[in-house]
């Protein structure tokens, strides 16, 4: 069995709709540094948001994450993290655009 890939061929691009708020999301998704984990990038700034338990804001109909100020929020990340997490990637840079969550795309974190 080939083991699962540790590294990203950038930038990996994904667009659908959010699932709450059925906007559409682009999402670009490239390596980080080395040690960061993954860091969501939201906003026209954008705003760094690291995937990280203590950003965590709420958790009814998906999971929520929020910059240390709490105004800039990036909600539907759960799918995203475990595939993440399946394919044993750690360190990602993730630029998100337009809705506040990521795109729906299948649900599965196949695509």
């Amino acid at each position: 069995m080939t083991p699962p890939p540790t590294a990203l061929e950038p930038p990996l691009v994904l667009e659908g709709t959010g699932l709450l708020g059925g906007r559409p999301s682009r999402v670009s998704i490239t390596p980080g540094e080395p040690g960061t984990g993954v860091v969501f990038l939201v906003g026209e700034a954008p705003v760094a948001i690291p995937a990280r338990l203590e950003r965590v804001v709420h958790t009814a109909r998906g999971v929520t994450l929020a910059d240390a100020t709490g105004e800039h929020r990036l909600s539907i990340v759960e799918h995203f993290l475990g595939a993440v997490a399946l394919a044993g990637l750690r360190d990602l840079r993730v630029r998100v655009e337009g809705a506040p969550e990521l795109p729906l795309l299948d649900g599965s974190g196949g695509e």
